[in-house]
């Protein structure tokens, strides 16, 4: 049996960290300073709800990617093609750090984020897995 060193949300928030720098792509694992060069990758929030049977535990896990870029006219395009590229990576994870993982799903949207009173492009991509 192999070791486990990390859980399991852990894991899959390091193998799509990993990912999306593999991709090529600046990424953090908070939200940088208004310093940070776009377009950047936040993989962020990790939400779990496990069960167990009578031999094993189970867990549902989804997380969420966010990609911002700067330039809504020029960048949307961009931030489309980042998204996709994450996803695609996603559905080929087999296991991270000694647990199974089965990719069962994603989300997706675009919209416009005036949060920081200039209009950036703001890509979510809700990724939903099962970690055995």
């Amino acid at each position: 049996m192999p070791t486990i060193e990390k859980t399991p949300d852990q894991a899959i928030f390091d193998a799509v960290f990993l990912l999306s720098m593999q991709l090529g792509y600046k990424t953090y694992n908070y939200l940088p300073g208004k310093e940070a060069p776009y377009p950047f990758v936040y993989v962020g929030e990790v939400f779990e709800q496990s069960r167990r049977t009578k031999f094993n535990l189970f867990g549902d896990y989804q997380l969420t990617v966010h990609i911002y870029a700067d330039d809504p006219q020029r960048d949307r395009n961009t931030v489309s093609k980042m998204i996709n590229n994450i996803k695609n990576g996603f559905y080929q994870f087999k296991h991270a750090n000694g647990h199974q993982i089965i990719p069962k799903r994603h989300n997706n949207q675009i919209i416009n984020d005036n949060s920081t009173g200039v209009t950036l492009i703001h890509g979510i991509l809700e990724l939903d897995m099962t970690i055995i």
